[in-house]
């Protein structure tokens, strides 16, 4: 179990400022390209498929495909630890009640264990649009930081208040939305 919370820790670990640099310093060097997916040198499943005889724009989608799920996999950690954390906060005893109830597995599921999944479930929503509105790829906040790069503040403190603004209204509706679909269970 702590092995695989290390795993999903590991993009947390990493993504952390100095280290980051070094990492794609390095994936830049050896690979040529800034791209974090270049950890899995989709060449070698590029020259694999085209030894198989397919063609380059299968290939291409395959490459991209992969990288992509990747991706997805790498920025997930929080949100896996914080399911998993839920996860184990559900009570054995109501499992059991269950089976003495006779559940099959998919009732336990919908019956016990989603419904007090809602409050992580909100929390993971919540953290991602934060994650993703944050995120250095993110072209209001290339367009932002190039305004402070260039001493452009004003502009730069017009379109990040505007554009948190714009988050936070994102956050309400959000919030809104599953607030009324989480189950706490000391209501």
């Amino acid at each position: 179990r702590s092995f695989w919370r290390l795993i999903f820790c590991l993009p947390i670990i990493v993504s952390s400022g100095l280290v980051l640099e070094v990492f794609k310093n390095d994936l830049t060097f050896q690979a040529g390209t800034s791209d974090a997916t270049t950890i899995f040198q989709s060449t070698v499943l590029s020259q694999l498929l085209l030894d198989m005889g397919i063609g380059d724009s299968v290939i291409n989608a395959v490459v991209t495909a992969v990288n992509n799920i990747v991706d997805i996999l790498w920025m997930s950690g929080v949100q896996i630890l914080l399911f998993i954390t839920g996860l184990q906060s559900v009570s054995p005893m109501l499992y059991e009640v269950c089976d003495v109830e006779g559940a099959t597995a998919w009732q336990k599921f919908w019956n016990v264990t989603f419904p007090l999944l809602t409050p992580y479930i909100m929390l993971n929503v919540v953290y991602t649009i934060i994650d993703i509105s944050t995120a250095t790829t993110n072209s209001v906040m290339k367009s932002i930081n190039g305004y402070y790069r260039n001493v452009m503040y004003s502009r730069g403190s017009a379109e990040s208040v505007g554009y948190f603004l714009m988050i936070l209204v994102i956050l309400g509706i959000a919030a809104a939305v599953m607030s009324k679909r989480t189950f706490y269970i000391d209501k």
